[in-house]
């Protein structure tokens, strides 16, 4: 007998820390959705709510306390449910996975703390890609749902199954197909959206809402007058979804396809994301408190991080990192000399069409003469290079290659001392950590940089690492306005060390 179809509506508003608008007007804006919200509430019973992050939070408690104070209500009464986003909602490419897992921490003690509740949901809904030890650090902080849209490797799959991370850990997850402003923005018409679901069982979780959303009543009325559907709650939508587990499918592998993802992001504003990088480091090698903790935090929003917002949302961005003494400095351990090595090593000039989200390199073009210089020492077993550069070529990118000398071969990223990730040759990745290139006995070359923040190998065995990447627009129009940033052009002086080591069958790395 098959069960009736159930259309669970999850209203939320998406809150971005600050991208086309500072963090003070997107506050403001906040505080006007809660009030409209709880106004809601108070003349609508089933109307259900959604909040997801620290950041504002913390903000509204000290700046609007009434109105905070009537949000824990709500939450007391089950009405509006936290879910975990962490302290902001972060970018999960370019920010460590330990620094990850502190984000949703840092939710996981707010919320017992101010609210006496236990997430247990990860709601990552606008992240531009999920990396394969997602499962591992939702599991890491007791979150067993995961949430997203962006960046899935099966367009034609089911919206809900357990995805399988890369040490085998597990997340129940649903998949928001069509965005997150499905309902509200994307289609005024109930019955259009419903149209668009593609779930696996008979419930259908569908979000209304959007960036900056105030619920339109006239929208909520749909909904009443609709039948099979209901205002529900997130962690409602999962308990309900349990009970059918075993007609899930099982997915494993990144979710860092080109389905409503960007790869441009990974390499804009670039000496931003060194600031970022040296702090972060900073606090996994060395400790800090929370307030350390946060101020790096705030800067792993994914709009922030990414390096996507105007240029009048960035000194905000430098003044929190610049709170964490940092001791790491970019210069070579050891002698500098001349080695074989060298040999491997040459750069690549393109004219470059694109915008902070997107990068589509054309014509190769001469590099200006002594406008790079390269160091190098020999520190055994390890090469380290110091790239240095007075960058002024707007419109264009600059990329270092590594001649690995190694074709076919098997590329694998490091996350976790146990956690490793396999990936695609002729693919653009974000480089975190480090990553591996072996060939088919075990033998080959590893990868480590604070400073570089994407790779790619051919399969030819060349690496190509991008240094500088110089535009001048936000967007082209598809991911958001057109906005001119003369700060992204990055024109001016960039130091960049790489450390490149050899590997055997075998060998194991220091953690």
């Amino acid at each position: 007998m098959d069960l009736e179809k159930r259309i669970l509506v999850i209203p939320h508003s998406h809150y971005d820390v600050a991208w086309i608008r500072t963090e003070g007007e997107n506050l403001r804006r906040m505080y006007g959705i809660f009030s409209k919200v709880l106004d809601i509430m108070t003349r609508d019973k089933e109307f259900k709510y959604v909040v997801d992050q620290v950041f504002y939070l913390e903000r509204m408690k000290k700046q609007r306390p009434e109105l905070f104070r009537q949000i824990a209500e709500r939450i007391s009464e089950g009405r509006i449910e936290v879910v975990n986003a962490g302290y902001v909602m972060p970018d999960l490419n370019l920010v460590s996975p330990f620094t990850i897992l502190k984000s949703f921490e840092v939710m996981n003690d707010f919320a017992q703390e101010e609210f006496n509740v236990k997430p247990h949901v990860a709601w990552m809904i606008d992240c531009f890609g999920h990396p394969g030890i997602m499962p591992k650090v939702a599991r890491g902080a007791n979150l067993k749902n995961y949430v997203f849209w962006r960046g899935m490797n099966r367009p034609d799959f089911s919206q809900e199954f357990f995805w399988r991370g890369a040490d085998g850990s597990t997340v129940l997850t649903h998949w928001m197909k069509q965005g997150y402003s499905l309902f509200g923005s994307r289609f005024n018409n109930l019955a259009q959206a419903i149209q668009t679901l593609e779930p696996a069982t008979n419930l259908s979780l569908l979000p209304f809402g959007d960036d900056f959303y105030i619920p339109q009543e006239k929208l909520i009325q749909q909904i009443h007058k609709t039948k099979n559907a209901e205002f529900a709650l997130p962690s409602e939508f999962f308990k309900e979804l349990e009970k059918q587990k075993s007609k899930l499918p099982t997915l494993e592998g990144e979710m860092l396809s080109d389905y409503s993802n960007f790869k441009g992001y990974y390499s804009s504003r670039i000496s931003l994301k060194q600031l970022f990088r040296k702090a972060e480091r900073e606090l996994l090698d060395k400790g800090g408190g929370l307030e350390d903790w946060k101020n790096l935090l705030y800067t792993t929003f994914h709009d922030l991080i990414g390096g996507t917002g105007i240029d009048a949302v960035y000194p905000a961005f430098k003044k929190k990192l610049k709170r964490i003494k940092k001791s790491r400095k970019t210069e070579l351990d050891g002698k500098c000399c001349k080695d074989d090595f060298l040999g491997r090593v040459s750069f690549e000039l393109r004219y470059e069409e694109g915008d902070l989200y997107h990068t589509k390199p054309t014509a190769v073009t001469d590099l200006p003469k002594n406008s790079v210089r390269i160091k190098s020492c020999f520190n055994n077993p390890t090469w380290d290079i110091l790239v240095q550069t007075d960058f002024q070529s707007p419109g264009h990118v600059l990329k270092l290659l590594v001649n690995t000398s190694i074709s076919d071969g098997k590329l694998t990223q490091r996350f976790w001392p146990d956690s490793w990730v396999e990936r695609k040759l002729n693919t653009l990745y974000a480089f975190n950590n480090f990553f591996e290139y072996k060939d088919k006995n075990g033998s080959g070359l590893r990868f480590n940089s604070d400073d570089c923040f994407d790779y790619e190998i051919k399969n030819n065995g060349v690496v190509y690492l991008t240094l500088v990447r110089s535009v001048q627009i936000l967007s082209h129009g598809d991911a958001g306005p057109k906005i001119p940033c003369p700060k992204a052009l990055e024109l001016g002086k960039h130091s960049f060390k790489l450390s490149v080591t050899p590997v055997e069958k075998g060998f194991t790395s220091k953690t």
